[in-house]
């Protein structure tokens, strides 16, 4: 696996009978995209594909080690395209995830904001975050019928095309 210079993880499920893509808004792009990003100096594309996806979830769904098994036992397809390795994983639907996320984002958003102002504050207060967290402002379930109503990277459309094509006939 090398020159490979990304590692990217979509996230997929089933409610009733439609299919959902997970997806987070960043910002900086007012785009919606999957949870990934740059191979670091001296870092395997595995190792980057678990740790972008701990960074992007805010730790959603617990620490580093348990963000990587949990990204194991859901993994449904992996393949490399455009000099990316990419992860499909599926999950139970729950649309507490969204909840969730926006609740943490917001919270701790929050804290930083007013604790960067108190320059009396205690070192252990937070006042500041980690380049690569907090890159995603919200989650949002898509459907994949309606992704064209969102503003989507176009790596992810291109992902959830090739999702399609591969789902197994359980998933119809």
């Amino acid at each position: 696996m090398k020159n490979l210079k990304y590692a990217c993880v979509n996230i997929f499920s089933k409610n009733k009978n439609d299919t959902y893509i997970l997806l987070g808004f960043e910002d900086y792009n007012k785009k919606y995209s999957s949870f990934g990003g740059h191979i670091e100096k001296n870092e395997n594309a595995i190792t980057a594909l678990y740790r972008e996806f701990f960074e992007e979830t805010i730790g959603l769904y617990g620490n580093k080690q348990q963000t990587k098994k949990f990204v194991d036992k859901h993994l449904k397809h992996k393949y490399i395209k455009d000099k990316t390795l990419i992860y499909n994983i599926e999950i139970p639907y729950n649309k507490n995830i969204v909840i969730y996320f926006n609740n943490i984002y917001n919270y701790i958003n929050k804290c930083m904001i007013k604790n960067k102002k108190n320059k009396k504050l205690p070192s252990n207060y937070i006042t500041s975050c980690p380049i690569g967290y907090f890159e995603k402002s919200k989650l949002k379930w898509i459907n994949i019928k309606n992704v064209k109503k969102y503003k989507i990277e176009n790596y992810c459309l291109k992902d959830i095309k090739m999702y399609i094509n591969n789902l197994d006939q359980s998933l119809l």
